[in-house]
This record gives C-alpha cells, sequence and structure tokens, in this order.
C-alpha cells in the first residue's frame, strides 16, 4: 500500500515516497484516502477552512524521537520494542477486508510491531474493557444526518464511544445542536463539531469508496439509474 498524500494505494507503504512502479490502477483506485473530519468536500456540513494537512514521514519520527524513543530499526522505549494492537469488528472486516492488512503494513513500515485481531459480531460499542486491549480499533462511519450518528461516536454519553472520549467543547456544540436544526446556525454547529474534531484527532477518520444499487430506497428521488450502463455492469455487482 502506498500512502501519498493522504492517499493508501494497492502495493507500497509509506507517505510521500511513490516507487516508479506504482501503477497507473494503483493511483486511480485508492483503499482509503485520509479526511479532516467526519465530512467529505462533497458535504454541506464540511468545514472548508480546515487546511489539509500532508502526511510527513520525518516530523512523526522527530516527534518520537522527542518522546525518548529509540528506533533500531524497531521503535523501542527502555521497556522494549513497542506493539500496537489493531482491532476490526468481524461485520467491518468483511465490508472492506483489504483495510486491517494494509494499516498494520504501514505501521510495521514505520517500525512498529503490530498485533491484528478481527473481534466477533458487529462495532463492540461503548466497551471499557475491550477498549483497553486495544491502540486502534477500526469502525465504520456512513455520513447522514449529523448529529445524532455522530454523537453516539464522540459524545461523552454516546452508545458507540469505545474509547469513552469527553470534550466539553464538544459536548456544548451538541447541546447547541439540539435546538438548532435549519438554517445558518445548524451550519454552524456543524462546521464547528468538524473543526474541533480535526484539532482534537480523537479518531481518524478514512475515506472508502463503496459499492451500493442505486436502486436502494435511500437513493429514492435523488438519483435516476441508466438501464444501459447499469444492467452491463451487472457482473460487477455485490451484496453490500
Amino acid at each position: 500500500s502506498q500512502l501519498d498524500n493522504g492517499v493508501l494505494c494497492a502495493k507500497y507503504v509509506w507517505p510521500n515516497h511513490r516507487p516508479e512502479n506504482c501503477s497507473e490502477t494503483d493511483k486511480t483506485q485508492p483503499v482509503t484516502s485520509f479526511i479532516s473530519g467526519p465530512y467529505t468536500p462533497t458535504s454541506p456540513h464540511y468545514n472548508e477552512g480546515i487546511p489539509y494537512t500532508i502526511p510527513d514521514a520525518e516530523d512523526g519520527k522527530k516527534q518520537l524521537l522527542e518522546l525518548g524513543w529509540q528506533q533500531t530499526p524497531l521503535w523501542t522505549t527502555d521497556e522494549g520494542p513497542i506493539t500496537l494492537k489493531v482491532g476490526i469488528s468481524e461485520v467491518d472486516q468483511a465490508r472492506q477486508p483489504e483495510l486491517l492488512d494494509a494499516l498494520a503494513e504501514q505501521l510495521q513500515t514505520a517500525g512498529f510491531q503490530v498485533d491484528t485481531e478481527v473481534v466477533p459480531g458487529a462495532w463492540p460499542g461503548r466497551n471499557p474493557e475491550l477498549a483497553k486491549k486495544f491502540d486502534l480499533f477500526i469502525g465504520r462511519w456512513q455520513e447522514q444526518t449529523p448529529g445524532p450518528q455522530l454523537a453516539k461516536l464522540v459524545s461523552a454519553d454516546g452508545p458507540d464511544n469505545l474509547f469513552g472520549y469527553v470534550d466539553k467543547e464538544v459536548e456544548g456544540l451538541f447541546a447547541k445542536s439540539r435546538t438548532k436544526t435549519l438554517g445558518p446556525e445548524r451550519k454552524a454547529w456543524t462546521q464547528g463539531l468538524h473543526s474541533r474534531l480535526a484539532e482534537d484527532k480523537p479518531m481518524l477518520f478514512l475515506w472508502a469508496k463503496e459499492q451500493r444499487s442505486v436502486w436502494r430506497r435511500e437513493f429514492t428521488g435523488r438519483l435516476t439509474p441508466s438501464p444501459i450502463y447499469y444492467y452491463t455492469e451487472f457482473s460487477k455487482w455485490r451484496w453490500a
């Protein structure tokens, strides 16, 4: 896998270093790309004032050295090599089977030992015991309505807040959202929420393409399929 300006491509690893033999297919069909927060640039809730951050391997290495870690070539402390525990639910592993291995490969190339685990079932929700076990847990976020869904993930009492994240500013923004449901004021709170989550980084947001049938109810009235192209692509469909 290749992480190039935030894009994870299918065969090579590490920021800002694209090998000459990274094919055009790899460049145009990324596994994932990093985004600044819970909203993509096409979302009405996206905050365009948030600067795009280009991954910088050397700066990351500098910060780890300032912590007193050593790279020999694995990152180590006085207690020995650092092992990162990375997990994903069984349901999300089935949806994105390449993602766990791709992220583990990146971390290993960066000098970390990595231990991966697929947890039975779907997203585990608020689970303090499970949270203690992992350094990183991969989940699936799909933007539909910005308030209730996101509140489940990052509000203090959110049922899907796996790691127990709490932030006073985020709590204040959700409190405002309960009364500001329309117009400029609602846009202001969603963009403020985007800005705070991008700054505090309680989680990293990745964007990934997903194949979905245009006949699904969620697209009714919004998209009209072209019969010619829709049915010529039939052999590539898959259930999601």
